[in-house]
């Protein structure tokens, strides 16, 4: 029996080339037909998994990589095999969301409308990220397909002590959580106090704080779920 899968969506670059950590949809010019949030899903999906039972799960880290030529900056470009990290967290290809705060000072910003996801260039140096436009498209298509919730896989690796990105402590977590609360409230609506009870007893691996469907693994180290229900944008 499975309370919930959490689908993973950090694992899709593409390598030698400019590419996302979790892109929401598969951009055609592009190889890589299956390194996508939607197909990921669609995968659980078509296997038998309700989608009632699936959680997307989202990252705040920016894939950080080195391009071959600065004028050739759109995803799909071809990179280097520098390893990049951040000067903070100290993660190979990788920025948390605090160090792509930083890199926003001194970069150029694009967002890719058929992937869903922005980047920043900065010369050479490129990086694809997560932001709240990006976050709020996945929303939507969580909305579309009837998923469980959203899940942020690391709370650390988000702007957590509100320094860096000028947008309070933990912009990415808070923006999901405002994004979604009409989705709670029309949940709690349709729940009587009984139904809540043996909703939160069936949970089995999950934990639920109070009655705002705000959940996590009972030892504290994977993902928050952050919405339970169907999102009514």
């Amino acid at each position: 029996f499975v309370d919930y899968v959490f689908v993973e969506s950090k694992d899709l670059t593409i390598p030698r080339i400019a590419s996302f950590y979790g892109p929401l949809y598969h951009n055609p010019k592009l190889p890589g037909k299956s390194n996508n949030v939607y197909i990921s899903l669609r995968f659980w999906s078509n296997s038998g998994m309700p989608n009632s039972k699936l959680v997307m799960c989202v990252t705040a880290l920016g894939h950080y990589v080195r391009l071959k030529d600065a004028s050739k900056y759109q995803p799909g470009a071809s990179c280097t095999n520098d390893v990049l990290s951040g000067s903070t967290y100290n993660l190979n290809e990788s920025l948390a969301f605090p160090e792509v705060c930083e890199m926003m000072k001194s970069s150029q910003k694009y967002f890719d409308h058929i992937q869903k996801n922005p980047y920043l260039v900065r010369g050479t140096e490129w990086v694809g990220y997560t932001d709240t436009e990006s976050l709020y498209e996945r929303i939507k298509l969580m909305n579309r397909l009837g998923l469980a919730g959203i899940a942020l896989t690391k709370m650390d690796e988000d702007d957590f002590s509100g320094n860096s990105c000028q947008a309070g402590k933990f912009p990415l977590l808070t923006f999901i959580r405002k994004a979604t609360s009409r989705a709670i409230a029309a949940h709690k609506q349709m729940q009587s106090a009984s139904a809540e009870s043996t909703t939160r007893k069936q949970m089995g691996l999950l934990t639920c704080v109070g009655s705002d469907w705000f959940c996590g693994f009972q030892n504290g180290l994977l993902a928050t779920l952050i919405a339970v229900g169907h999102f009514v944008m």
